[in-house]
């Protein structure tokens, strides 16, 4: 339980542990003149409110916490079929975010053969949270986007269904000056957005721009891949760490 209070140009946080029967307590310094108050439990959701010095200090308070829909569902092809062991992870929200095999998840699971899948997850003072499934076969699904606050989950989204598009499939090799397969070459793909207006994609420019997609290290033969990728515009980067070689840029 936080209680984030702000006096003049400054921001301090409070935390406390309910105890027997819920009860908590925080001590709120004489200078703070509001308090926002967030509390959280695993299977609820976020309750929250702003209390102001007069309504705090006429305590105690008490906070329904509501119970959230079991984050399970399951992950289907473009046809409907059910997928079987394909990755689903829960992150915090981005607006562009890499390959989500290079994000770092809060709580992951693995489907079944009959596509089902289930998250344990405490919400503890998250905002909004992405789900999203993988399998090297397909694109990532499009991320579902859930507010884990008091009132603001939409029910229309449980159970979850998460589809899955094929993927692409990015394969490459790369060799030295002397045209020597490079092994051991680190290779990022990224992802190229599209221009405004009259601004094309800069495809064949050796400018690098844009977050790293996804990651691969290519093996004695010089040979790199990725999978699981969704259609559109990539550059390959590869990087060599001998003498003599620099970046050599690939496009597709």
């Amino acid at each position: 339980i936080p209680a984030s209070f702000a006096p003049p140009n400054d921001l301090r946080t409070l935390r406390a542990r309910t105890q027997d029967e819920g009860r908590f307590v925080l001590t709120v310094p004489a200078d703070a003149e509001q308090v926002q108050v967030r509390v959280a439990a695993a299977g609820h959701a976020v309750a929250q409110r702003i209390l102001r010095r007069a309504e705090f200090e006429t305590g105690p308070h008490e906070f329904v916490l509501e119970p959230l829909p079991p984050l399970a569902g399951t992950v289907v092809d473009a046809k409907g079929r059910p997928v079987a062991d394909a990755d689903v992870g829960l992150f915090l929200s981005e607006t562009q975010p890499p390959h989500p095999s290079e994000r770092r998840a809060l709580t992951a699971a693995r489907s079944a053969p009959d596509g089902s899948f289930r998250l344990a997850w405490d919400p503890g003072l998250a905002q909004e949270v992405q789900i999203v499934a993988w399998s090297p076969q397909h694109a990532p699904s499009g991320p579902l986007t859930l507010d884990p606050s008091a009132g603001a989950t939409d029910p229309a989204h449980f159970p979850l269904r998460l589809e899955l598009a094929p993927g692409v499939r990015l394969a490459g090799r790369v060799v030295g000056p002397d045209g020597v397969p490079a092994d051991r070459a680190r290779v990022v793909l990224r992802r190229l957005q599209a221009g405004r207006g009259w601004m094309r994609i800069g495809i064949d420019t050796p400018t690098r721009g844009g977050p790293v997609h996804a990651r691969a290290t290519t093996d004695a033969r010089g040979e790199f891949g990725f999978t699981g990728l969704a259609p559109g515009d990539y550059r390959a980067e590869a990087l060599v760490l001998a003498p003599g070689v620099r970046y050599g840029l690939w496009t597709a």
